[in-house]
């Protein structure tokens, strides 16, 4: 049994274990003054890796207390999308430099939440919250901006020159998979 009342343990996973209790017991406290279960819907958008990650991010959730739900009216929404829209505009170039802007910035978060507060995991899970929301919201208004760029008009059905130019933008991506 572990006691939430003491300091947080040093050593992992125990101290994973600590954190997720005291989200249970948040959890627990809020559906008490709502006076009802609470709900979280993750709805996935892309590739196969993104898959794997919602379910991982609603293992958590479940763990922590939430009850899965199909409505986008939950108390816990997450949208998990995959770059595959820039890569279908022929962009790969631009999801990598979110990555490892993300990652950097990940990565120095880490440090300053771990070592500046004394967080543990819980510091490094608010790190990548920060990092992966920042690159999730700027890459959605870099794609706006990018689909305003695109005209409209009647489509070709067939063309040998545009089969080259996606060919050529579409290997980079094949690679970077």
């Amino acid at each position: 049994m572990m006691d939430l009342s003491a300091p947080a343990p040093m050593q992992e996973p125990q101290r994973q274990y600590y954190f997720l209790k005291r989200a249970r017991e948040l959890t627990a406290g809020k559906e008490r003054e709502l006076g009802r279960p609470l709900t979280c819907c993750v709805t996935t958008f892309g590739c196969q890796m993104n898959a794997r990650d919602s379910e991982k991010l609603l293992g958590i959730l479940k763990e922590a207390g939430y009850q899965e739900t199909q409505d986008e009216n939950a108390d816990f929404v997450i949208y998990n999308t995959c770059t595959g829209i820039f890569t279908a505009l022929g962009d790969t170039m631009t999801p990598l430099i979110f990555l490892v802007v993300s990652s950097l910035s990940n990565i120095a978060l880490d440090i300053v939440f771990v070592v500046s507060t004394d967080m543990g995991v819980a510091g490094l899970a608010l790190a990548t919250l920060i990092c992966q929301a920042v690159a999730a919201i700027v890459s959605f208004l870099v794609l706006l901006v990018r689909l305003k760029r695109i005209p409209s008009g009647k489509w070709e059905y067939f063309s040998r020159p545009l089969l080259q130019t996606i060919s050529t933008l579409a290997v980079p991506g094949i690679l970077q998979k």
